[in-house]
């Protein structure tokens, strides 16, 4: 293996832009958080190989009148990629001295739900106004893929896959707002807003591990639940817009 190759990771992941969606492996530098090398500009663009493409949407497994063609090499440039699955988390101490926001990604046929890591203290639109510029590749933990559903709050809509975490382009996102309950979680409040701390319900972490994409680091990145047997009476609540 030369130099070059001994840098690079190669791990599963899927990438999902305005135009495509496409599943294969992913080539990351080694060592690095996915938001950290997405976010470097030194290369304008993601390598993968062994490429499954769709045409763009968010069910998974997606439906097979949605492929469109198989190819060895694809090179998605990272201004047009919305959101990816795969990669490494963001190591314990890179998260030290921030907070979990909870918010909703909006995009026309679909929400992503998930915790984001914002300075305390901070407004979330604060916080976008710099990364919309420094670093648009954003971490959203605990992610939840929310099909619309027709003359349906938010809160109502169905829940059809989740992600231990997903990276999102919040420069490339319809919209975004805080949520004070999402779907599934509960949290406590020690003391003042920038001490708030979140719990996850026993029942979302058991789920069985029904598709999963190994990062490097990283594991078990996608529990899917939307496929046979999810219950889809199972509603998630109402979310609250918090204000700022």
């Amino acid at each position: 293996m030369n130099v070059l190759g001994q840098s690079v990771d190669a791990t599963e992941g899927r990438a999902y832009t305005s135009d495509f969606r496409v599943f294969g492996i992913l080539h990351l530098r080694r060592g690095a958080a996915i938001s950290r090398f997405l976010n470097q500009r030194d290369r304008p663009y993601v390598a993968m190989t062994n490429c499954i493409v769709y045409r763009e949407g968010y069910e998974y497994p997606p439906k097979p009148e949605a492929l469109l063609y198989k190819t060895q090499f694809a090179a998605l440039p990272k201004s047009h990629i919305l959101w990816v699955v795969g990669g490494a988390s963001e190591a314990p101490q890179d998260r030290h001295g921030r907070e979990p926001r909870y918010v909703n990604v909006m995009y026309p046929n679909y929400v992503l739900s998930g915790r984001l890591l914002v300075p305390p203290r901070v407004r979330v639109s604060d916080f976008l106004s710099q990364a919309f510029s420094d670093r648009p590749f954003q971490e959203l933990a605990d992610a939840s893929v929310l099909k619309p559903r027709a003359g349906a709050s938010i809160g109502e809509f169905e829940v059809v896959e989740r992600h231990r975490f997903v990276t999102v382009n919040v420069a490339l996102a319809g919209g975004l707002f805080d949520v004070k309950m999402p779907p599934g979680r509960t949290f406590n409040l020690d003391g003042d807003r920038a001490a708030r701390t979140f719990e996850i319900e026993d029942d979302e972490i058991d789920l069985p591990l029904a598709s999963t994409v190994d990062g490097a680091g990283s594991g078990d990145l996608s529990d899917d639940i939307g496929g046979p047997g999810f219950d889809e009476a199972e509603e998630a609540p109402a979310f609250e817009i918090e204000e700022n």
